[in-house]
């Protein structure tokens, strides 16, 4: 009963949905640990019985769950369900063979969920006062890398070997459950090349929107910036979630960067930058 593959590739849209939810996450990674009834996993995780139920079976129903055993006591027979595998993920192939729109509808969902978590938790924070991150398991981050795909691969697999001793309870003291996500992508595919306008010669060229639009979280450093201006281009932000500004970023970069701003949740950049942003507000 507790001998289950290593890791499983989704198959369909559906599953990719299904784990979206960071309920249900958390539901399957406790039944990747052992089998238990959907009444045990809402105790383990503090849920109302009929709510483990349900998303018990939803995840039996697509094939990520199954029942591994039945059991008879005091007259009432106990299902005991387990995880078809200890990891999950999405091939490739299943992205590239669904639609566009179920794909990106999916995904938007996995994103929108998990940045409404993160807001949530980060609301709390500053509800309680508190003036740091500290004794709290949040944390945000982003880099811009220049790798190979083949270190890019082999930099995943180095941080999954990190995360595997932890994911599992290790019944040790402020021991406490985090979630986290990683995306990687190269930014030549999500950066399109755009045909450049020819001015005319009494006209100075005009720098090209690049509309961007995003549910999550995005962080600016100053070499992102450059090569926006590099390309001759001035970004135009929609962001529902978390933006940030590292600190080498100017308020001048910010001028000749982004055309406009939208945002929805949380901004964090220096006072300067922050001034500099509002004018790029609408």
């Amino acid at each position: 009963m507790d001998e289950i593959a290593e890791s499983y590739s989704l198959q369909t849209v559906e599953q990719l949905r299904a784990v979206a939810d960071p309920l249900r996450i958390r539901i399957y990674e406790a039944l990747a640990q052992r089998a238990m009834t959907a009444t045990q996993v809402g105790e383990e995780l503090h849920i109302a019985a009929p709510k483990a139920h349900y998303h018990v079976r939803e995840l039996e129903r697509i094939g990520l769950v199954r029942l591994v055993e039945t059991r008879e006591r005091g007259g009432i027979l106990e299902k005991y369900y387990r995880a078809i595998a200890r990891n999950l993920n999405a091939p490739s192939q299943l992205l590239q063979s669904s639609e566009p729109g179920e794909i990106a509808g999916a995904i938007t969902e996995v994103f929108s969920n998990l940045t409404q978590s993160f807001l949530t938790a980060l609301a709390r924070i500053n509800a309680e006062g508190a003036d740091s991150f500290e004794g709290y398991a949040i944390g945000l981050r982003g880099d811009t890398v220049w790798m190979t795909p083949e270190e890019f691969r082999q930099a995943l697999k180095a941080v999954d070997t990190i995360f595997t001793p932890f994911r599992m309870r290790r019944g040790i003291a402020d021991e406490r459950e985090a979630q986290v996500t990683i995306i990687g992508y190269d930014t030549q595919l999500a950066t399109p090349d755009e045909p450049a306008a020819t001015p005319s010669p009494e006209e100075s060229p005009q720098p090209r929107r690049r509309s961007i639009i995003l549910v999550g979280a995005a962080i600016y450093s100053r070499n992102d910036l450059m090569r926006s201006i590099a390309k001759g281009e001035q970004l135009d932000l929609d962001i529902a979630g978390y933006l940030s500004f590292k600190d080498d970023v100017t308020p001048d970069l910010v001028d000749r960067a982004i055309a406009r701003l939208r945002y929805r949740g949380v901004l964090s950049a220096s006072p300067e930058v922050l001034e500099a942003l509002k004018r790029k507000e609408t």
